[in-house]
């Protein structure tokens, strides 16, 4: 499902296992770098009660990007300067959310619409199984506007911290 010029979403549905969920590794919150050019970041929030987790990976350059998005599911991401993509359970809500953004795009826009889809993703799990519009679809809806803030800070602190932005 393309988002934008600027990004695309995509879900996985994870193989049968216990129950044919998702089991989520425990990440590190610290900088973790998995291979020359990857740096793998671990953002969190209690805004829905329970702690839920984004891991952000960032890649020195757009194409190691989209290949590794390429490779999550078999969906292209031709065009896409940042993705979001996660793991999903039998009713469809995420369990784990990766978002994947590259060096020389990490501007307010693809970062801040990036951590708005994941933070959709993981508020979408959290609520009823019939949202209302009322309840949940308004300007007043502290929850989301919380973990949206949340996950966006911590992230944009995280990448001043290690040296992504000066």
């Amino acid at each position: 499902m393309t988002a934008g010029w600027w990004g695309q979403v995509s879900a996985e549905t994870p193989s049968p296992g216990r129950g044919g969920e998702f089991e989520p590794k425990r990440l590190p919150l610290v900088r973790q770098t998995e291979g020359a050019g990857l740096t793998v970041i671990r953002v969190s929030s209690r805004a829905l009660g329970p702690r839920v987790h984004v891991r952000v990976c960032v890649y020195d350059d757009v194409h190691a990007m989209r290949a590794a998005a390429d490779g999550f599911n078999g969906t292209t991401h031709v065009d896409a300067l940042g993705v979001t993509q996660a793991t999903v359970d039998r009713s469809g809500r995420a369990v784990a959310v990766i978002v994947r953004l590259a060096v020389g795009h990490l501007g307010t826009q693809v970062v801040s619409h990036e951590m708005h889809h994941a933070a959709t993703a993981l508020y979408g799990a959290h609520v009823g199984d019939r949202p209302s519009r009322a309840a949940h679809l308004n300007h007043f809806n502290e929850p989301f506007a919380h973990l949206y803030s949340d996950l966006l800070a911590r992230l944009v602190g995280r990448l001043y911290a290690l040296g992504f932005y000066a």
